[in-house]
């Protein structure tokens, strides 16, 4: 069975509700609404680690799947030019790593 996108996203999320008393800044993660607007990443963490990085916005990809379309390419060059962090992740794992990262916890 081939893991999806959703099903992906879900567990990141379910962890990160875990993982919320070691690291309270993850109470602050969201999903963005989908299909809003075309391109626009499906988590954001409205958390400033230094001026240079104001939020970390993530786009969840199933394992495998494909690079970021024309509009969300064109979503992750401004967010990063008005100061936040964008990260492509291709499953759970990529997007756990990327967030302890993003926060500066050990992996």
């Amino acid at each position: 069975l081939q893991a999806t996108e959703h099903g992906e996203q879900a567990a990141f999320v379910k962890w990160c509700k875990l993982m919320e008393p070691q690291i309270p800044e993850l109470a602050l993660l969201f999903a963005t609404a989908e299909g809003v607007k075309a391109g626009v990443p499906d988590l954001f963490l409205p958390v400033c680690v230094s001026y240079e990085a104001r939020g970390l916005f993530i786009e969840m990809k199933r394992p495998g799947g494909p690079k970021p379309t024309k509009e969300q390419s064109w979503w992750h060059e401004r967010l990063h030019k008005e100061e936040f962090e964008v990260e492509v992740c291709y499953g759970f794992e990529e997007a756990k790593t990327a967030i302890l990262k993003y926060l500066g916890e050990k992996l």
